[in-house]
């Protein structure tokens, strides 16, 4: 459900904030017009890029490994690997090579007490 808000929310509000401000360096007697121009522009790359990569959010549980594909970085651990998942979103794993490694899944989030 939380997806789907979020892309039906937080891309397209971003791309609207861009719109609006391009707009604004175009408003005669405006200072900063380029500056504006250049905000606006980056928040409808931003707003576009986080409506196309939400789509590929997501944790991944299968038989044998647990992949996890975020915005910025992805990520795969070995299921039989796996020594702790904390309650503060954070995994911990041994890889074949025994060197441990401790990642953090933004998707998931503290219990509300």
């Amino acid at each position: 459900m939380m997806r789907i808000l979020n892309l039906i929310v937080f891309g397209p509000v971003m791309i609207g904030t861009g719109v609006a401000l391009a707009g604004v360096a175009f408003v005669p007697g405006a200072s900063a017009r380029v500056f504006v121009f250049v905000l606006g522009v980056a928040f409808i790359a931003g707003g576009t890029w986080a409506t196309a990569r939400l789509r590929r959010v997501a944790v991944h549980l299968c038989d044998d490994t647990l992949r996890y594909s975020g915005f910025l970085s992805s990520w795969t651990a070995p299921r039989a690997g796996i020594t702790a998942v904390l309650d503060d979103a954070f995994v911990e794993w041994r890889d074949d090579h025994g060197a441990e490694h401790r990642r953090q899944i933004w998707l998931l989030t503290r219990a509300r007490e």
